[in-house]
């Protein structure tokens, strides 16, 4: 589900809020048998905020067609999600599922300058 909108009567400000959910998928052991996928990732879940303002709006600058600032926070909410799976067998050929992490919180400045 994705945001956007303005800041009434500043169209400069824009703030942007994207959420992404999606249900747990079946995984198991990588033999490519379908019917052994007897385990269940944890559902995804994730917010992101985005706060920008344009530059130039009311005033034309000599050296610059346009320009933002915009500061964005990814994974708001924090969520430790998982993405897959990377599988070690130990001495005894019974097999371990260790879970690969996405990122974490990110905070991140961006401005851009178009002439």
């Amino acid at each position: 589900m994705l945001f956007l909108d303005e800041m009434p009567n500043h169209e400069e400000y824009k703030v942007m809020l994207n959420f992404y959910y999606a249900t747990g998928l079946p995984y198991g052991i990588p033999d490519h048998q379908r019917y052994n996928d007897i385990f269940r990732t944890r559902a995804y879940l994730r917010a992101d905020l985005g706060l920008s303002r344009d530059l130039f709006v009311k005033h034309k600058n000599k050296f610059f067609d346009s320009g933002n600032i915009a500061l964005e926070i990814f994974n708001l909410m924090g969520v430790n999600n998982i993405i897959n799976h990377q599988w070690i067998e130990d001495v005894n050929g019974r097999q371990y599922g260790i879970p690969t992490y996405l990122t974490g919180r990110r905070i991140n400045l961006r401005m851009t300058l178009s002439f």
